[in-house]
């Protein structure tokens, strides 16, 4: 229920599992980057990312998973048959469990995010 209201939307929006690889996506982010939704999971989704920008979106994702907090990032999207890259901003805020065994913090169990393409005029 909750995917066919996020197609609705015209927000890019995305979802990941615990690990952070990229379970989700709806028709505006595939809209955006001009790949199907399943090309875009698991870690395909990096392939979004313009060639200039993957080394370092990269790692700050993988420091965002591996301290397990939020990720903002502004960097530039790759749209497949365009040659000039889309200035996004990205945010990713993580989702926890309300949950957990007595004593022990909530466990993570993903990430959802916003692609906000920037308009530089």
């Amino acid at each position: 229920r909750q995917h066919i209201i996020t197609d609705q939307t015209k927000i890019p929006y995305f979802e990941t599992d615990d690990e952070g690889k990229c379970v989700w996506i709806n028709k505006a982010y595939s809209n955006l980057v001009g790949r199907s939704r399943e090309d875009c999971y698991g870690h395909g989704w990096i392939l979004n990312v313009h060639p200039d920008d993957r080394d370092y979106v990269s790692q700050e994702w993988e420091t965002a998973i591996q301290e397990q907090r939020d990720f903002s990032l502004e960097y530039r999207f790759f749209q497949i048959n365009h040659e000039t890259p889309i200035p996004v901003s990205v945010k990713a805020h993580i989702l926890k469990s309300e949950y957990s065994d007595k004593g022990s913090p909530a466990k993570v169990i993903g990430w959802v995010g916003f692609v906000t393409p920037i308009n530089n005029q």
